[in-house]
Order: C-alpha cells, then structure tokens, then sequence
C-alpha cells in the first residue's frame, strides 16, 4: 500500500498560510466563484494557485464544482473571519486538531522539536534534513510557529505552538498493536537471555551443583530475582541470586524494577547483575558483565552508573 502523505508533502511545495488566507479570503468572498476568476485575482498578489487551491481542497476547505469554487468547512469560515493576532492559531487549530492528510507530514517535523535546559522547543537538523524539512518548515515559519536563530543555527518552537509537539508524538506514537509486539518481543528476549545465563551458570558451577541453578522466573516471572544460583567458597556453597538483563553492548543500559532494586538492597553482595549484550539475534557471553552487590556496585556507584527514574510515583499526603 503507498503511503499518501508522500504526495500530499510534493503538494506542499509552495503552500503558505498567506496563500492560504489569501486564497480562503477571496472564495468565502466573492460573490463570483469561477475558477478561472478567482485564480486570476488570487495571482493578482500571490503565486502558487494551483498548489493552494489543492491544498485546500484535500483539507476540506474548499471544493471545486461545475468551475467554481466554493466554501466547504465551518474551519476555514472561522479561518476568514479571525483577525491578524489570532488567525495563525486558528489556522493551526483547524489544521492539526482536525485530523486530515497532512497529519503526519507535519507531526513528523514537530517530534524534532526538544526541549533545551533553558525551557525551549528547538530542532538543530542536519544538512541532509534540512533540505527534507525545507516545505514544511517554511509553512510552519510563515505561520509565526518556528523561528530561526542564525546566530546558533536553532529552530525553535514558539509559543503558543509549543503543544503542537506533543501532537505530534501523538500522531507519530506507536499503535497499540505495535506496543503489544515491542512488549512482546521484549518479553520473549529476556526469556532468551534467562536461558542462555542459566546454561551458562550451570556450566560455571560443574555437573556435581548443577540441580542448586533454578529458573526462579519459568515458574514466577514476577519474581524478584531470575535465577537462584550458589557461590562456591572453598568448596561450600553459599546462595547467589542472578538478575538477568539483556543489554546494548556499548551503554549496557537496562530497566531495573523497584521490586528488583528492593531484592538487590536486601540481599546485598548475594544478589548478582549478570549484564548480556545483545549481538544481532543472540548474545555475547564472552563480554557479558557479571555485577556483585549490585546496589552498591551500580545503583550507589555515581561515578560508574548514572540513573534516571523512568516514572515519577505521586501520592496524595
């Protein structure tokens, strides 16, 4: 199936909001609609007609019927009827709010926007990305939403557009089916990995300790810990308890729980990370990381580690 926002983003080629209001301007009007009239007028002080009529009829904005052009949509009669100060946002609001072919082109472009330490929404694109960019940005910077600082070579988002970033992500996000299969396949990774760590630590303990290593989480994945294993001192063993984490060779970044850190805090040099990078379909034993008392070694070692809470718990005093 083609994807239709590749031709409604060759269509916004020379689509501005000034075209936009000007074109609205002259069909809500004009007290004679035919086309070959209205786009004279129209070319009397803009350019792009035939760009911007298509625009607007693939919004709903307007429609073309027997050669005229005619008035479609409650939106653009607010559009028209908004003053200077107030027109770009009612322009964006009946844009983006509505739901309608450019969604995406223009929520893809308003997911670069970040925020800076400073507070603001701003974009630094490549060179190859700018050049991509180059018909939606102009339209958004025609509409007073972005701004170019040449001094830093920064996009930002003004306000009161900023929200449209969160649009954005919105529109842009995964479906609900693809965040059934990432979790899926996170699942089914960490499954793997559990396996692999415990064929591993199987092989580190011998065939005389082998029935001590349990897949604690095959019969309970909410256990705490994955795997319980032993540490032989001078030939006694002594409980070892392995939390397994597939990871990225080069941050080894993982999730821990708060029920994992909790174990790790209680358990303290019993209690293992066994870190397993992730090398294509399978795993690099060789470079695994295996991290004793690792609350102390990770979660307390600020030098080695940085931490971030992926969620803010809030309840009510």
């Amino acid at each position: 199936m083609r994807d239709s926002s590749v031709d409604y983003a060759a269509t916004l080629e020379g689509v501005l909001p000034r075209r936009v209001y000007a074109l609205l301007s002259l069909v809500h009007a004009s007290s004679l609609r035919d086309r070959s009239f209205i786009a004279s007028r129209f070319m009397e002080s803009a350019t792009h007609f035939d760009e911007t009529a298509k625009f607007l009829e693939a919004v709903g904005w307007i429609r073309s019927a027997e050669g005229q052009l005619l008035p479609a949509s409650d939106a653009a009669s607010r559009i028209v009827a908004a003053d200077d100060q107030l027109r770009s946002r009612v322009l964006a609001e009946a844009l983006f709010g509505a739901g309608g072919p450019y969604d995406r082109l223009f929520a893809t472009y308003l997911t670069h926007f970040a925020r800076r330490p400073d507070g603001r929404l701003a974009y630094q694109p490549t060179i190859d990305a700018r050049l991509g960019d180059a018909d939606v940005r102009d339209f958004l910077m025609d509409l007073g939403a972005v701004t170019h600082h040449a001094d830093e070579d920064v996009y930002f988002l003004e306000m009161p557009f900023e929200p449209w970033a969160l649009w954005g992500r919105n529109i842009t996000g995964p479906s609900a089916h693809q965040l059934r299969l990432a979790a899926d396949e996170r699942l089914a990774l960490g499954a793997r990995a559990e396996l692999a760590v415990l064929e591993w630590e199987r092989q580190r303990v011998g065939t005389s300790w082998q029935d001590r290593v349990q897949h604690v989480a095959a019969e309970n994945p909410g256990a705490c810990f994955d795997i319980q294993s032993i540490t032989i001192t001078d030939g006694r063993p002594a409980p070892r308890y392995i939390e397994v984490k597939a990871v990225a060779l080069g941050s080894f970044e993982f999730h821990w729980s708060q029920p994992e850190i909790e174990a790790a805090e209680i358990l303290r040099d019993r209690y293992f990370l066994y870190l397993l990078p992730v090398i294509g379909a399978g795993f690099d034993l060789a470079r695994m990381e295996i991290i004793q008392d690792a609350f102390l070694q990770v979660l307390r070692n600020t030098s080695g580690w940085s931490t971030g809470a992926a969620d803010t718990i809030c309840r009510k005093r």
